[in-house]
């Protein structure tokens, strides 16, 4: 392909976001440059021939995975990052529930060549917390001391860093709130691993090791998946101003 990034996307058994992902992927910018890379979990086997089906009906080029076991949240991430490197430096990753803007990819190239030498940016996201932000400042970004899923990309040196890839689940005598939680060797305290849990706590208190993310002003990328998630339940109350249908300007990024 015209890149040396490959896309990656975990499913699970919620088919009816997954098409949405693919109507968003395409739609997007230079999406003919890239091989997506789809790792479909275990434990649903109609679901899975759903989710094959939509991807074989679509004009993208889809390499489909699928396990007979389930891997787990974290396990399931896991597993497609890796392969993701295998087979390239570059990996834009999402999720059966995150849909893209169009010009997010272009977005995404474009910081992971500015900031691949940086050696305090650990990630790329494509979400932005701000829920009404000015359309204006499409193409600002700024430095966020967290690690933001929700559409990301890594370089593979910072990938190739991590030893022990997992997932989380908290401890019970831990009184977990999102201001109370300790980085480094002290979050491993306070949590057990495992594959079924949460692996973005993982990449935020341990492995981003204080290092920054790139985050737009204005999302390119969305959250979508309220109903049957693993950690996400419930109807979307408000809908987030984003960059959805518009075409990414040329022009100087501001920082």
């Amino acid at each position: 392909m015209g890149t040396n990034s490959i896309i990656t996307i975990t499913a699970y058994k919620r088919p009816y976001y997954f098409e949405e992902v693919v109507h968003s992927l395409e739609k997007a910018g230079s999406i003919e440059d890239y091989d997506i890379l789809v790792s479909v979990d275990g434990g649903y086997p109609d679901v899975q021939s759903e989710i094959i089906n939509i991807a074989k009906n679509s004009k993208l080029h889809f390499d489909i995975i699928t396990h007979s076991k389930n891997l787990g949240c974290a396990g399931n991430t896991g597993y497609v990052l890796k392969e993701g490197f295998n087979r390239a430096d570059k990996v834009i990753h999402l999720e059966e529930d995150i849909i893209i803007s169009r010009g997010y990819l272009l977005y995404m190239e474009q910081m992971l060549d500015i900031f691949k030498d940086s050696k305090n940016v650990f990630s790329i996201t494509g979400f932005s917390h701000n829920k009404t932000p000015d359309l204006g400042l499409l193409n600002r970004v700024e430095l966020v001391n967290r690690f933001r899923c929700v559409g990301w990309a890594m370089w593979k040196d910072r990938f190739e860093e991590i030893e022990d890839w997992f997932g989380i689940t908290w401890k019970p005598d831990k009184p977990f709130n999102e201001g109370n939680v300790p980085e480094g060797e002290e979050f491993v305290k306070w949590v057990n691993k495992t594959d079924k849990g949460s692996w973005g706590w993982a990449m935020d208190m341990y492995h981003r090791n204080g290092r920054c993310s790139v985050a737009p002003y204005v999302s390119k990328s969305r959250h979508i998946g309220q109903c049957e998630g693993t950690f996400c339940k419930g109807n979307e109350k408000v809908k987030p101003t984003w960059a959805g249908n518009i075409v990414q300007r040329e022009g100087k990024i501001e920082i």
